[in-house]
């Protein structure tokens, strides 16, 4: 057993110490946490650069708006899960702030939550709202989700930081889709510029708004993969370069080295999303076998 005394209060110890100092020292401590945590707020406000307390505060799966993205648009989510792991795995490849891509990738896209129903990651097989609008109708459906992503988003107090990835992560791409169907079911007399069939957002001009643009993309094509080991590499570059050659990074400070580093990036992570189940153990294998030989026998 270990024995502890305490100094008796008449010792030197206790009786040499400058209390008021002392009381004054704990109490400006105390002070000045609290006055730390009223003000990372308002510097927020003010600089609009949301602190790393913050970031980490909107990754919480508690949040409001991350609660609602969840409950309401479940696709989107899923999505938004892997828009952010391939946006904070490139942004460590290129040295850029992970922790605030990966809060854009997961907020980038929560003014889909107004409409769910007419985005294809929340459809449930057969059913497509699309097909009752015309090709003009489904752009002003689809282009308005930027819109009230922007106002959620300050309606739930985020900062410009990191409303930057709600209006960058199409920027000014068009949406080929129902540009094309525009041009085959419109009569030969009416025109269709490309440029009403186009989002009119931002582009993207920070490495972490520029990787998310990216990103989104790329994670959409992979779906379409009949075998993502094969194809995965090209259908990467494909979507890169696409984004590129539209001008969609003209005011990204990246460099054509970042392209490269998120490009290895990106295959990486869908490689390790993609990881499946065997269909069998073989444990399992063994014991089918073993039980078709006594059935023979």
């Amino acid at each position: 057993v270990f024995a502890f005394r305490f100094p008796a209060l008449s010792s030197p110890f206790i009786t040499n110490l400058d209390w008021p100092n002392y009381w004054w020292a704990i109490l400006s401590g105390l002070f000045s946490a609290l006055f730390i945590a009223a003000a990372v707020p308002a510097a927020e406000r003010i600089t609009q650069i949301t602190s790393p307390i913050g970031l980490m505060e909107l990754l919480n799966p508690s949040h409001p708006l991350m609660e609602r993205l969840r409950a309401e648009t479940p696709g989107t989510y899923h999505h938004s899960q892997n828009i952010a792991s391939l946006g904070e795995s490139a942004a460590r490849a290129v040295g850029a702030d992970p922790l605030l891509t990966k809060v854009g990738g997961y907020y980038h896209d929560i003014g889909k939550m107004v409409r769910p129903d007419f985005f294809i990651e929340n459809q449930s097989r057969g059913a497509n709202p699309h097909d009752d609008l015309t090709p003009s109708m489904s752009k002003i459906v689809l282009t308005s989700h930027i819109k009230q992503g922007l106002n959620l988003g300050k309606r739930y107090g985020l900062r410009e930081d990191v409303l930057n990835f709600i209006p960058s992560h199409h920027g000014t791409s068009l949406i080929k889709y129902f540009y094309l169907r525009a041009l085959r079911e419109g009569r030969e007399e009416v025109d269709f510029p490309e440029s009403d069939f186009r989002y009119e957002g931002e582009l993207p001009g920070t490495k972490e708004t520029s990787i998310i643009a990216l990103a989104d993309p790329v994670e959409a094509a992979s779906h379409t993969l009949d075998d993502p080991g094969q194809e995965l590499e090209e259908m990467v570059e494909e979507q890169v370069d696409s984004k590129i050659s539209d001008g969609q990074l003209d005011r990204s400070p990246l460099t054509l080295d970042d392209i490269a580093a998120i490009k290895g990036a990106f295959v990486e992570t869908l490689r390790a999303m993609d990881q499946r189940r065997v269909e069998h153990y073989p444990e399992e294998q063994d014991e089918e076998r073993e039980i078709e030989r006594m059935g023979e026998e």
